[in-house]
């Protein structure tokens, strides 16, 4: 009779850390001491408790949130197309500017 071992990387474990021990277990399709075992071999501590993987979700959230705000702030985006002069100046700041000589 052969048992099938399955090959748990770091990366798989960090990638359930915010999960409990036994779900993590679950969705990694090993069992609990399988986890256990292996995540004390790669990482020689203690499963993170529920403050500290509340602390990585919120973590985790914010840094997914600055990564999709500077993906939508591309250098292309801040950039003039090559149709338009590079000292063109927007209508509405144009505007700005002329009230604001207009008033001296």
């Amino acid at each position: 009779m052969s048992t099938k071992r399955k090959l748990i990387t770091k990366f798989d474990i960090v990638e359930v850390l915010h999960l409990k021990q036994t779900d993590a277990a679950k969705t990694l399709g090993v069992s609990l001491s399988t986890l256990k075992s292996r995540y004390y071999k790669l990482f020689a501590g203690k499963w993170p408790n529920s403050q500290e993987r509340e602390l990585m979700l919120t973590t985790s959230f914010n840094r997914r949130v600055e990564e999709h705000i500077l993906s939508a702030v591309r250098i292309p985006n801040l950039l003039n197309s090559r149709e338009e002069d590079e000292k063109k100046i927007h209508p509405d700041a144009f505007k700005v500017l002329q009230r604001n000589s207009d008033v001296r």
